[in-house]
């Protein structure tokens, strides 16, 4: 009866654990899918530009992960943890700065390299990063210690993975929504009809999405279980042990010294540029190649909601059959072989031969995505359990409670540097008239496929003694 119990709270502890992962996903799906569609073709603004601001912003993002990932591997533990308290201080930013970078100076009408817009988007991005850094780097690292084994570790990173998937597919479908409200979408200008209504909606939007963050966040807070000292003693032991400012830096580029992790950080990079462009490349898809207006939109997102369902236990089932460094590869060559057979929209079909193959090929591509949401975590505590055997035991600071937020904090830099590296990018093939042009968006799955097929190079270099 007690074991039961026992498992019975173990189980809500990582439900509560993982929603954490929609607190912090959904403002960051929703910010990374609109803000180049609002700035570029609402406010005005010039897509080199946005593009600039969200690489500043990611940049930002990539360095407080690291930051707060070593901060919190060294803070003494208090009354609530050394991690947990983290999780509040990065809410109150979030939902301000989430807030205001939909409010920003609009472009006056045919200037769009407009100054005023682009240094805001650049500020308000920089301190929204910071404030969602925070908290989930600390989060993340958070996962060996709730998980101490492999097994509870895939069970847990599949929880975090479901919320994930409900985290992008409802910032996605919030997306969908909104643009399936315009009347024209290819003129929703802030001066013109359809965007006057984006502009007075979107901020609303955005306070409710903070607001499903903060409880989700606060849930995890109050559902996570870390050690507490016991008593004084214990304290002091840790002021003690404190790791000076030279470990500190040693600490922050260990993960680099290994073989195995250096190869899964440069995988990293090229996975997470290659899923940066798809994301923000797919609403001007469905708009200046697919033509898709109004309710269509939504009714497109509801035809590829399946092959994301689909697609979610596919992977998970895949993870105990074949072990996550080959499951995560057959993924990737997945997203390779669709990118590249994007080219096809280059041929003129008639509407509903389009509508057909855009279902199918983004569907799929949908589904091999989300992968990205089930193994790297999971790959990320094996290769920190690798180095803690490898390490000697004697060595305080490279016990795996130490090391992780180094290790999720440096995989979070490679994530959302990455990110901020196809932004750029994108700015550059979408700069001026591109941005509107069939030709080069559809031009952009090549090469989502080259770099997703660069990643799998150094994916398939990576060699886990469990896996």
């Amino acid at each position: 009866m007690d074991l039961k119990i026992n498992l019975k709270s173990k189980n809500v502890n990582n439900i509560g654990f993982s929603v954490g992962t929609l607190g912090f996903m959904l403002p960051i799906t929703f910010v990374n899918a609109y803000t180049f569609q609002f700035y570029v073709y609402t406010i005005g603004l010039d897509a080199l530009l946005v593009s600039i601001g969200m690489f500043i912003g990611l940049v930002v993002f990539s360095f407080g992960a690291i930051l707060f990932g070593v901060v919190s591997d060294n803070k003494k533990p208090g009354k609530m943890g050394k991690r947990r308290p983290f999780l509040l201080l990065s809410i109150p930013g979030m939902i301000v700065f989430m807030i205001l970078i939909w409010l920003p100076p609009k472009c006056p009408e045919g200037q769009t390299m407009y100054w005023p817009t682009a240094i805001y988007l650049w500020g308000i991005g920089i301190l929204f990063s910071t404030s969602v850094a925070m908290g989930f780097a600390p989060y993340y690292s958070m996962l060996p210690e709730q998980a101490p084994t492999e097994k509870e570790r895939v069970k847990v990173a599949s929880i975090q993975g479901l919320f994930n998937i409900i985290a992008v597919v409802a910032g996605m479908a919030i997306v969908m929504v909104l643009q399936s409200q315009l009347s024209d979408p290819l003129k929703s200008k802030w001066w013109q009809t359809s965007g006057e209504h984006i502009i007075s909606i979107v901020p609303w939007i955005s306070g409710l999405i903070t607001a499903i963050s903060a409880i989700t966040i606060i849930i995890t807070f109050y559902s996570t279980n870390e050690h507490i000292p016991e008593d004084d003693s214990e304290i002091l032991i840790s002021k003690n042990k404190k790791t000076n400012m030279k470990k500190r830096i040693e600490q922050i580029f260990a993960p680099t010294k290994h073989t195995n992790n250096k190869n899964f950080l440069w995988q990293t990079i090229f996975y997470n540029m290659a899923f940066r462009l798809c994301i923000v490349v797919m609403i001007p898809f469905l708009t200046f190649v697919l033509h898709l207006k109004q309710e269509s939109y939504f009714i497109f997102f509801l035809f590829i909601a399946p092959f994301a369902i689909s697609g979610f236990f596919l992977w998970q089932k895949l993870v105990s059959k074949i072990g996550l460094i080959n499951g995560f590869s057959s993924s990737i060559k997945l997203n390779v072989i669709i990118s590249f057979a994007g080219l096809i929209f280059l041929i003129n079909f008639p509407e509903w031969a389009g509508m057909l193959f855009g279902v199918i090929i983004l569907g799929l591509l949908v589904s091999s995505l989300l992968a990205g949401f089930i193994f790297p975590n999971p790959i990320t505590s094996a290769l920190v359990d690798e180095i803690k055997i490898e390490q000697p035991q004697s060595e305080d600071n490279n016990k795996e409670e130490n090391l992780s937020g180094a290790y999720f904090g440096l995989n979070l830099f490679s994530m959302n540097f990455s990110s901020g590296v196809a932004s750029l990018i994108l700015g550059m093939i979408f700069i001026g008239d591109n941005a509107e042009d069939p030709t080069f968006i559809i031009l952009t799955f090549p090469v989502i496929g080259l770099i997703y097929g660069i990643g799998l190079y150094f994916l398939q270099k990576v060699k886990l003694k469990k896996a």
